[in-house]
Parts: structure tokens; sequence; C-alpha cells
């Protein structure tokens, strides 16, 4: 195994940024199973970087990329390049998919308004996929897909789904009317167990801290409330999401 070269080490800590991952086309996915989860999809792998003297125990892992490029770096080098403050020893470059939103909207959907908090960002994306949504749409203000945390906090679902960007009102504006389009809202008086899960939807999640948009909310044909019995301010969005997720995709089972 080739030793990680000093001009890639440059290029990979880039991939820390917005403004690199963007520039390269390119993001940094951290861990063990994140890894294992790209090599298993359609994403395209660039390379894998192993701590040295990991090597025998990413055995299955350095098989399963055979065909791509497999360097090995010390530990000084690895906390470099990583964005964590305790690596796991193991880095993968991935190449930036391109998305476009399909002609034909998907079914079912989740869309982030205003998400700014990668983990949250990526523990929605990850709910996303247990509950069988696999188109995610992050509007103005939400988080990039590709952020190291986000990548991280998804666990490997993010190379299982569909993700994009968008601004929210117009991809609202050109949904079909079969397509129920409904969100949690503070101002709203159904409340969500209350609503019959419905086969084809569009689940926007704002900010815990602001809600969403009015001008997204006034696009909703159908706001909910999350009924509670304590006093708490508000409930975590990625915690709100996957409440929603749960009832709303039970017709889906």
């Amino acid at each position: 195994m080739k030793l990680l070269p000093p001009s890639l080490r440059k290029d990979i800590r880039a991939l820390h940024s917005r403004k690199g991952r963007d520039g390269a086309g390119a993001f940094l996915v951290e861990g063990k199973k994140c890894v294992w989860e790209l090599l298993r999809s359609d994403f395209h792998a660039e390379c894998v970087v192993i701590e040295s003297g990991k090597e025998e125990e990413n055995h299955a892992l350095l098989f399963a990329a055979q065909g791509i490029d497999c360097y090995n770096a010390p530990p000084s080098v690895i906390e470099h390049i990583s964005d964590t403050s305790s690596p796991q020893g193991i880095i993968a470059v991935a190449a930036k998919p391109t998305t476009v939103l399909p002609h034909n909207p998907p079914q079912v959907s989740l869309l982030l308004d205003g998400i700014n908090d990668p983990g949250n960002a990526g523990t929605m994306l990850r709910t996303a996929h247990w509950f069988g949504i696999r188109a995610i749409i992050a509007g103005e203000g939400t988080v990039d897909w590709f952020h190291p945390k986000t990548v991280r906090a998804t666990m490997g679902s993010l190379f299982h789904c569909d993700v994009y960007h968008a601004p929210l009102t117009e991809y609202l504006d050109s949904l079909p009317e079969s397509i129920l389009t409904l969100g949690a809202s503070v101002h709203a008086s159904v409340e969500l167990t209350s609503i019959a899960p419905p086969e084809s939807f569009a689940l926007v999640i704002g900010s815990e801290s602001h809600g969403m948009a009015s001008e997204v909310e006034q696009r909703l044909r159908l706001p909910f409330v999350i009924g509670g019995v304590g006093d708490a301010e508000s409930l975590n969005a990625a915690v709100a999401a996957g409440i929603s997720m749960y009832h709303l995709t039970r017709s889906l089972a």
C-alpha cells in the first residue's frame, strides 16, 4: 500500500470546507461503517486512506476497495486530514453526484427548511431511509449534504438515498394535487395523530428555533402540530421529523 503523498493530504484537507468540496466535486467519508456503505453503493470512491498499522483489521474493506487508490498514513497525518477530534483511522474521498430533481416528482419525500445543524440534517436523512423515504430535499438555509458531519450522521444512509438542493417554494408549487404537502408547525391546530397516513406526500420540517419560512408554510395544504403533555419549549427538529415520518409512512408498509 502506498504512503499518502503530501499533495493529496492538502487536497483532502481542503474538503473540510464547502468551497473546497464544490471546487473539487468531492467530499470526505470517515469511519468504517460509512466507508463500507460508500463502497457498496453506486457512488464513486476516489481513494481510501487507512492509518498505518490498521491495514489488517480493515482487510475486508480493502478487499472491497479493489481497483480504488488505497494509501496509508501515520496517525499524525490522519488527524490532520480528518474532520473529527477522534479519527477512526479510515477516510475515503468520494465524488459528489450530479443530482437534478426528476421531472416526475417522488411520491414520498422529506423537505428540510433552514436546518443548519449538520448532525440534525444527517440524522433526519438516516431516519428517512429507515422509514422508506428515499428523496430528501434541502431548501435554502439548510446545510450542505456533503458536510463531513452530515455525512457521518447519516451512518451510510446518504449513499442509498437521493438528495437534492432546491428552493422549496418553487418545488412545492410544482407538485401535483395528488401529493399532499404537509409539515410540522406551531401555528397549526390539526394534530399529527388525527391525519390518515397518505400514500403520497411531501413532508416539510423547519428549524427548531425559527420554524419553517412563512412562504413555505403558506404553501402547505395540511400543517399539523405534534401534541405533547410536557412544558418544554420545543422538540428537536430531528425528533419531530422522526415522529412525523413514523406516523405518515404507516400506509407504505
